[in-house]
């Protein structure tokens, strides 16, 4: 029997340039190529990492942060967090043999701007963060998919856990803030993910193994509220 392969953009697939052919997923059979990356994904990730990273940088300027820090902070705390997270879905995906291709909603990363625009008119914090998701492609059961949808709340929670001792040692300096914003943003992410509605992970995960959901949200809930005790944003 031939082992199942994945096509992991449509450029790769055999015929893709003959008149009619315009799928932009495709599965077919054979040896799996592992973790890989199309330029058409590539392209989306960048634009919703600029994206996320210029309104999370301007919103961080309007609440008095300069602007060196803010650009700083919007970029690590995107690459820590949405760009992680994502990953953690597309390489999951692949090592169950699956497609797995992020895309941009054209729809999400204008709401991404609007909410940023109502943030700095407001003096009130806040955005809506969806410029995208991972979309998979493969025969998988529920197991598969709750693992799949675990692995990026579950890499934000590391994260956050990791650079809480940093926060206590760099407390009372501008890298301890630093710490703390991202340490923040990535146990809010996690704790948001695992809210089980709709398309969000948890609800996948949840159908998978509801003791996991629970033990993952307790802790991530337990962190995010540990930080936004100590952690003061300058």
């Amino acid at each position: 029997m031939k082992k199942r392969r994945v096509y992991y953009s449509f450029h790769d697939i055999p015929g893709v340039n003959q008149p009619g052919f315009d799928h932009q997923y495709a599965y077919s059979y054979g040896e799996p190529h592992g973790l890989h990356f199309s330029e058409t994904e590539i392209r989306h990730i960048l634009l919703a990492m600029l994206t996320l990273a210029f309104a999370f940088s301007a919103i961080f300027i309007s609440q008095g942060l300069n602007i060196v820090s803010a650009i700083a902070v919007g970029f690590l705390g995107i690459v820590s967090s949405f760009l992680l997270h994502e990953l953690a879905h597309k390489f999951t995906a692949q090592k169950f043999g699956m497609w797995a291709e992020f895309r941009a909603y054209p729809m999400g990363l204008l709401t991404v701007i609007i909410f940023m625009l109502i943030s700095i008119s407001t003096g009130f914090p806040i955005i809506f963060a969806a410029p995208g998701a991972v979309y998979i492609m493969g025969s998988a059961g529920r197991k598969e998919i709750g693992v799949i949808s675990i692995a990026g709340p579950l890499v934000n929670f590391i994260i956050a856990l990791i650079l809480l001792p940093l926060v206590f040692i760099f407390y009372e300096s501008s890298v301890g803030s630093l710490f703390g914003l991202i340490c923040f943003i990535n146990s809010l992410l996690a704790v948001f993910n695992l809210i089980p509605f709709g398309p969000l992970d948890g609800r996948k995960v949840i159908e998978w193994n509801a003791l996991i959901w629970a033990a993952l949200m307790i802790s991530s809930l337990l962190l995010l509220v540990a930080i936004e005790n100590m952690v003061y944003l300058i």
